[in-house]
């Protein structure tokens, strides 16, 4: 069963800690208290998960199945909700229930204004009647308006009652929006989920909950997730775990060997995970930055249009105003798509430096020294337990003996690991090294594939409705001098404020797209690369653990330990 990764991952991070916590405290070492207090974790902000949409679109129990029951949603069949409801959901995860937009009751509204306004993502309930005016403009209102089309997913409730071909949903949700590929549609039965949770009969309780799409929510919700940069500030507490429990192995052996080998393989995954996690923290800093900029080059774009409408005295004159501003407005943002990328190109740069800093002072530890000295001088040889690590790197037998079974394997993976991380050749950041390829692929692929900022696309919509103004527009240049009634005067502001949102929100949305494409791009080149490394750290101290004659009881929880942690890390 799918787990939602912003609930998941903060609970396993609490369980883990508390027993990492209880093991290391049972430990009998000069370095006990140290490796405490660097259990410790910064303040994380819950997100929050905001429902809206019409009254009975199946908010409350959408909340219900999310939660496998876990939260005390009221339900019923008439306005179920009359007020802001949050739902802690673990401590990890705040799920706000809104009141139902159009319930009858004119404070709904301001009410689930409120909320929306703080959601970092908002699940926009539909059922599968589909949208009528009112549920498009509320729609429209919550994505162009309150700008929150890119946190936003879409999701048709009561799917089990009607069915309908494939497309057919999200055509009419794109006519509802009216920009077609922006919104993603996610379908699902909370009522059938809840009854197959319920059911006495597994086979059939199986088939209610695959079939209810609730999976696929939790799956979009994850994705949408990862994308924000939720997820990435979610795992680093299980990357610190992970690196902790090594260490404190190293702590419950009388080896002077095996504990400076394991307490070196601790410390190049603590720097890693530690490097990766900056680097994914500056890559979301930078992209805010590109946002503001394409967002307040998109303000200054419609302030020329409204600028046009006012001074221009004909048709013709205020087409060649909007040509003037539509070519300022991509000349903009193709400025600050070209410094997203140097900066992101910069700062990766910076930061693998400075890694190579941090390995070459690890292999210059006393640790390091210990490990490479292990079995100096010995001529024999015995290779029958060459690894895993030597099997895939196709690395050379060494000759050792008279030392721990694992010493040669050891010893290649260091050379191995300071050569591929640049480090061990002594050129900083040299050619054919992670960091240097990195940096490379990165900005070369920004400076090629990003190059024109999609301008034909923006120009095609935000030119469209720039120049084609709209019945309320070309009224007001018609009769400017002449006095509406006060119902016109509104409506005429209200039309400009919604052509305001759209416009602004179309160069949002395309912003989103380039910074997301980019984001990808780097996750892409780091991922596996820093995956790849924490397997080979893992692999080389198994390989250790496992040599031992005797495993006692703290030194099998924190293998434990290592291996859930290893476990979440991987399911997200």
């Amino acid at each position: 069963m799918t787990k939602i990764l912003i609930h998941e991952l903060p609970a396993q991070t609490r369980k883990l800690e508390t027993r990492l916590r209880a093991a290391i405290a049972a430990i009998e070492h000069p370095d006990r208290d140290s490796l405490l207090s660097r259990l410790r974790f910064g303040e994380r902000e819950v997100p929050q998960l905001v429902l809206t949409g019409l009254y009975s679109s199946g908010k409350s129990s959408l909340i219900k199945a999310l939660t496998d029951g876990d939260a005390s949603v009221d339900i019923a069949v008439d306005v179920a909700t009359d007020a802001v409801r949050g739902y802690e959901w673990g401590g990890d995860v705040l799920l706000v229930d809104t009141p139902g937009v159009q319930a009858g009751l004119e404070e709904h509204d301001s009410i689930a204004e409120s909320a929306l306004a703080a959601a970092d993502m908002v699940l926009f309930t539909v059922s599968v009647d589909m949208f009528d005016d009112t549920s498009s403009a509320h729609l429209r209102h919550v994505a162009f308006e309150l700008g929150k089309l890119d946190q936003m997913l879409l999701i048709v409730t009561k799917s089990g009652t009607m069915s309908a071909a494939v497309g057919i949903r999200q055509s009419n949700a794109d006519a509802a929006l009216g920009v077609p590929g922006h919104l993603r549609v996610v379908e699902c039965d909370s009522v059938d989920y809840m009854t197959g949770m319920m059911h006495d009969d597994p086979e059939r309780a199986n088939e209610y909950i695959e079939g209810s799409g609730i999976d696929n929510v939790r799956r979009a919700i994850n994705a949408l997730a990862e994308t924000r940069g939720q997820l990435a500030v979610d795992r680093q507490p299980l990357q610190l775990i992970r690196a902790l429990a090594m260490e404190a192995g190293s702590f419950v052996t009388e080896d002077p060997n095996e504990s400076a080998a394991l307490a070196l393989l601790a410390r190049q995954r603590g720097v890693l995970a530690t490097r990766q996690q900056r680097i994914e923290r500056q890559v979301a800093s930078l992209r805010t930055a590109f946002m503001s900029a394409a967002i307040a080059s998109a303000e200054l774009f419609v302030d020329a249009i409204e600028d046009a409408d006012e001074l221009a005295q004909s048709v013709g004159e205020r087409t060649a105003l909007v040509d003037v501003a539509e070519a300022d407005l991509n000349a903009s943002l193709d400025l600050a798509a070209a410094k997203f990328g140097q900066a992101v190109t910069q700062m990766l740069k910076l930061q693998f430096d400075n890694l190579t800093a941090e390995i070459r002072e690890i292999e210059s530890s006393p640790h390091a020294r210990v490990v490479s000295n292990i079995g100096a001088g010995v001529t024999t040889v015995d290779t029958t337990k060459r690894s895993r690590f030597v099997a895939r790197r196709g690395a050379k037998a060494a000759t050792h003996t008279s030392a721990p079974p694992w010493t040669a394997d050891v010893q290649d993976y260091l050379k191995t690991f300071q050569t591929f991380w640049g480090a061990g050749t002594g050129v900083k950041a040299s050619s054919g090294t992670a960091g240097h390829k990195i940096v490379t692929e990165v900005g070369h692929r920004f400076g090629v594939k990003f190059k024109p900022w999609q301008a034909a696309r923006t120009s095609n919509y935000i030119g469209k409705a720039a120049k084609g103004a709209g019945t309320a527009i070309q009224v007001g240049l018609v009769l400017n001098d002449a006095v509406f009634e006060e119902r016109r005067r509104r409506e005429l502001d209200r039309a400009r404020r919604t052509r305001r949102a759209n416009m602004v929100s179309e160069v949002t949305t395309q912003a989103n797209l380039i910074a997301a494409d980019l984001v990808d791009e780097v996750r892409g080149h780091l991922r596996p690369l820093f995956d790849r490394a924490f397997a080979d750290i893992d692999a080389v101290y198994g390989e250790i653990i496992s040599n031992r004659e005797d495993q006692g009881a703290l030194s099998v929880e924190l293998s434990a330990i290592a291996s859930e942690a290893d476990s979440a890390l991987s399911a997200s």
